[in-house]
């Protein structure tokens, strides 16, 4: 699969031609921290044994922040990184898949050599159905096939029929129902103030 990295000269979090070599320390430990960064704790970590107050370190690290844009190169580094968590995982699902399916044809195999090789009465009907069928099933699994048929119909085998109720219409029902709602409670409470 064909990423938009792949065709750039330079990773947007790698050090920026013009970042000085400290503004780029400082980014890479705003970067490095994950989704919880911060600009107070990229400064505290990069200058925690620097002399100086910790003030003065944060404000230099957000003064390189803006112009250096931090913020997206940190975006485009994790969009990386969960894609190619995401490719590494398609990866292992297609080797899961292929392995499970070598198993259930090997697991077919022995069922048909065992059926061949067995007296008829030595093994059950049963069995030798029951080893087909998972192994038949197993196979279609891993080859992301269905192993059931559902179907989706409408009364007596008709299509299923839908229908769309513009929204204003639904409010209108919906404000008629409340004002004959209302009108219901006033005309049962009318009489009960004379009674009182």
């Amino acid at each position: 699969m064909i990423n938009r990295w792949d065709e750039l000269e330079r990773m947007p979090w790698e050090q920026a031609p013009d970042e000085t070599d400290a503004a780029f320390r400082a980014f890479v430990a705003y970067r490095d921290m994950g989704r919880k960064r911060t600009l107070r704790l990229a400064a505290d970590e990069v200058y925690a044994e620097h002399s100086g107050t910790d003030e003065t370190h944060r404000r230099l690290v957000a003064k390189w922040s803006s112009p250096n844009r931090w913020v997206a190169r940190c975006g485009e580094y994790d969009a990386f990184n969960d894609f190619t968590r995401w490719r590494e995982r398609q990866d292992d699902i297609r080797l899961m898949e292929r392995r499970h399916a070598n198993t259930a044809v090997m697991l077919q195999k022995v069922a048909l050599e065992r059926l061949e090789l067995l007296p008829a009465s030595s093994m059950g009907a049963r069995d030798v159905v029951s080893f087909l069928k998972e192994g038949v099933m197993m196979e279609r699994l891993a080859r992301g096939e269905a192993t059931d048929r559902t179907e989706l119909g409408g009364t007596e085998g008709r299509p299923i029929e839908l229908s769309a109720v513009p929204a204003s219409q639904l409010v209108r029902e919906r404000l008629e129902t409340m004002q004959r709602n209302r009108e219901e409670v006033q005309a049962l409470t009318e009489g009960l103030d004379d009674d009182e």
